[in-house]
Parts: C-alpha cells; sequence; structure tokens
C-alpha cells in the first residue's frame, strides 16, 4: 500500500530489515520461509522467531536463512511486511459509503476491516499490538498506518467535501494511533480485539476527528 509518503529509517531499523530476492528461485525460498515464520510466531503466545529454528521447520540450511534474515529481527520485519501486503488488499478496498454515512461511516467501515484482518490473521496481530516489537517492525508498521491514513483521507475526499482539499493524513493517523492503543489494551487484557474495545475506539476517534471535520462533510456531486 504506498501513498508517496516515506518515513526517514533509522539505522537500528535498516539493519533489521530483511534482504528481499530478486531471483525468482530465491523468492520461491523466501515465501516458504515467511509461511514457516508464520507458523512459528503462531505457536507462543510471545512473539519469537528463531533463526535455526526457522531453518528447521522450513527444512532450508541455516545459511541460507541468514543471507535473507541476518538477524531475528529481520525475519519479524519480513513478517510485518508480509502481513502489510495482505492488509492492502483486504483492507484498502473502495468504499460504499451513502451521504447518510457521512464520513463516520467510511471511518467505521475501515476499521471493522481491520478488525476481521486481525482475527484472520493472528500473527498480523501479534507484530502490530503485541507489547514487544522491534525497530524495524515498529518503522514498517508506522509506514504502513500512514499508509492508511492516506486510504482514509482518499475514501472521504472521494465521496464528501473536506474544506479547502486540506491534507489531513496526519490527523488520521492520530486516530489509527488512539485506535492501535485501545486495541492493544483489549488484546492484554481479554487476548483479542473485544467488541467494547471496538466500541470504545470509535467513540474516542469519532470525538477526534470531529475537531477537524466537524459532525458532517457535503456530499461530493455525481460526476
Amino acid at each position: 500500500m504506498s501513498t508517496g509518503f516515506s518515513l526517514e529509517m533509522s539505522d537500528e531499523a535498516r539493519s533489521q530489515m530483511p534482504n528481499i530476492p530478486a531471483d525468482e528461485t530465491d523468492k520461491a525460498a523466501y515465501q516458504k520461509l515467511i509461511a514457516a515464520a508464520a507458523a512459528l510466531a503462531a505457536e507462543h503466545t510471545a512473539f519469537s522467531i528463531l533463526l535455526d529454528r526457522l531453518a528447521e521447520t522450513a527444512g532450508v540450511p541455516l545459511p541460507t536463512v541468514e543471507r535473507f534474515f541476518p538477524n531475528p529481527e529481520a525475519a519479524a520485519s519480513a513478517l510485518a511486511l508480509h502481513y502489510s501486503e495482505r492488509a492492502a488488499s483486504e483492507v484498502a478496498l473502495d468504499q460504499l459509503a451513502t451521504p447518510e454515512d457521512n464520513w463516520q461511516g467510511i471511518v467505521h467501515d475501515i476499521f471493522l476491516r481491520g478488525r476481521v484482518f486481525y482475527r484472520k490473521h493472528p500473527v498480523a496481530l501479534k507484530l502490530r499490538l503485541g507489547a514487544v516489537q522491534n525497530a524495524g517492525v515498529r518503522h514498517i508498521l508506522l509506514q504502513n498506518g500512514y499508509a492508511f491514513a492516506a486510504l482514509i483521507q482518499h475514501e472521504i475526499q472521494k465521496h464528501f467535501i473536506i474544506p479547502g482539499n486540506a491534507d489531513l493524513t496526519e490527523d488520521f493517523m492520530n486516530a489509527i494511533t488512539i485506535t492501535d492503543a485501545l486495541w492493544s489494551l483489549s488484546v492484554y487484557q481479554h487476548g483479542e480485539i473485544t467488541n467494547d474495545a471496538v466500541e470504545a475506539s470509535e467513540r474516542a476517534v469519532a470525538g477526534y476527528l470531529e475537531q477537524v471535520l466537524g459532525q458532517r462533510l457535503k456530499s461530493r456531486p455525481a460526476n
């Protein structure tokens, strides 16, 4: 999910990035390792991937694993990239908003899809909402957050008129951060994103965004 927005990467995060192959044969081995890493991450409550265990699970020599993932953190970052791409295809879809929905309906729909995505992909939930994140994963998740913020802006602007065509990406990113915090607390306390957490996040986000969008936006005239 590309938005043209790019966060500066720290040296620590850069050292925790995977070496993504271009060769087709290497790509097949890389995808095999991604699948094995996801399976290992799903086995444990805490997120942890050991490279020797990953090599054993995937049936791939350890030197090959280390060529793609120079450290365990790089394997986690590879999974974060993988699920970011999955989210782009499963969550970032055209909205079916109506004037009655107004902007709240679009925000609700996108966040609802996010919750469905995390239920479908529990490893992605661990990565985004878990207690421990390395620098590489944090960088990827922040980049992904800005991509979703731009998605919300795009979808709202497609159906409604934002006064002055203001760029509210930072505001939508703040809304995502609020949601992540409440959902993360729910995962910590209950092991899942509960209905109460979803309702609490919607109230908090609506209250925050009303400060910049108002309660209703004018519908954009149909072409």
